[in-house]
């Protein structure tokens, strides 16, 4: 009776072990999540100082206007930056969706009754599940980049970008206004010095 009292006590350790795991690995899942959106918070400002950096540059030196247009560059780079650490964060939420999946079945009771746990753990980052459809599907980044919030802002500025370079186009500025300097006169050679006797 004695080793089937240590063997069941064992068979609770490794359980309660497993919980705890389980819990920490949702915790770790939430502050991830956190992060990344705190990151993409970060890439949208940096997007927004970029252009706003770029268009100021352009706008303070008329004879550089044609170059406005390729101020439309830099948020859609920044759009795929932002893209790609979506791509991280929904490695996460895919995680816990199925940890919220298991919690929610019959599983949980089943593993409660039978002390064993069959759920994979400490797998944040769904590498198990790397090569399923569906998880793919959830992180594509066709669709990451159809959600607004992700890519609204860095469309909007490149798109003001090719209204200001349509702008521009069509209506160049008058340069003959502008702080720009006069040519200069052709140098001349100096006078000869006179000597007076």
């Amino acid at each position: 009776m004695l080793p089937q009292a240590n063997e069941n006590s064992s068979k609770n350790d490794a359980f309660a072990f497993r919980l705890e795991m389980l819990n920490k690995e949702l915790d770790y899942i939430h502050s991830s999540i956190r992060k990344i959106d705190d990151i993409g918070n970060s890439i949208k400002n940096w997007a927004i100082v970029a252009w706003t950096g770029y268009i100021a540059v352009i706008l303070g030196k008329p004879e550089i206007y044609k170059y406005i247009i390729f101020s439309a560059v830099p948020p859609l780079l920044f759009m795929m930056l932002d893209a790609h650490w979506r791509k991280l964060q929904r490695r996460f939420m895919y995680r816990q969706r199925l940890i919220s999946d298991f919690l929610n079945s019959a599983e949980l009771d089943e593993a409660f009754q039978t002390r064993k746990f069959n759920f994979h753990l400490l797998d944040p980052f769904a590498r198990k599940y790397t090569k399923n459809k569906d998880l793919k599907e959830y992180i594509s980044i066709r669709k990451i980049l159809s959600f607004p919030t992700v890519s609204l802002i860095y469309i909007s500025l490149a798109v003001l970008s090719l209204i200001i370079s349509t702008i521009f186009y069509f209506i160049p500025p008058n340069l003959q206004n502008t702080n720009l300097p006069a040519k200069l006169p052709a140098p001349t050679a100096p006078a000869p010095i006179q000597i007076n006797p």
